[in-house]
């Protein structure tokens, strides 16, 4: 089993290759054997991607956003002159279905933040994939966008034009 940030374009993967969803590359110890991905279930959800499952297109200009159920499977375009927020609830707050897909873009002038609502004070949602030193998840550049598959109960994917 291993991190999908450790391979890269020279490694071939096959659709029963497992990952870990768990947040333990930290140096964290806890490890739970349910918390895996295959490389099948992944590709299946970056395919929906292209495959039709973008069902509209939201423009939100507001600050800060909260997205909904409502919201999956759609393309989010963060407008807004400021730097801005767009969040995502965990599983109390908006049970929103596993293997739901949502794209967000850089719109207008101001860079978005992707932020991950805790589980509960001082327990974060697990995200897998590329984050800055910080651990914050900003899109690079305008006019980028990134993706985000929910992969389990309060578990993240998020791959794209993120800053490092």
């Amino acid at each position: 089993m291993s991190k999908i940030s450790q391979y890269n374009s020279s490694v071939t993967l096959h659709d029963n290759d497992l990952f870990d969803k768990s947040n333990t590359e930290d140096g964290g110890t806890s490890y739970d054997e349910s918390q895996k991905l295959t490389w099948l279930q992944l590709k299946n959800a970056v395919l929906s991607l292209f495959n039709g499952s973008i069902k509209g297109v939201l423009n939100v200009t507001a600050s800060t956003y909260t997205v909904a159920s409502a919201d999956a499977n759609k393309l989010i375009f963060r407008d807004n002159a400021t730097a801005n927020t767009i969040t995502f609830p965990n599983e109390a707050s908006d049970p929103i279905p596993i293997l739901s897909t949502f794209v967000v873009a850089w719109k207008g002038l101001g860079r978005p933040e992707i932020l991950f609502e805790e589980i509960s004070l001082g327990v974060p949602q697990t995200v897998v994939g590329v984050s800055d030193s910080l651990g914050e998840y900003k899109i690079e550049l305008e006019g980028g966008s990134v993706f985000l598959i929910k992969t389990g109960v309060n578990e993240w994917y998020i791959a794209g034009n993120l800053m490092l």
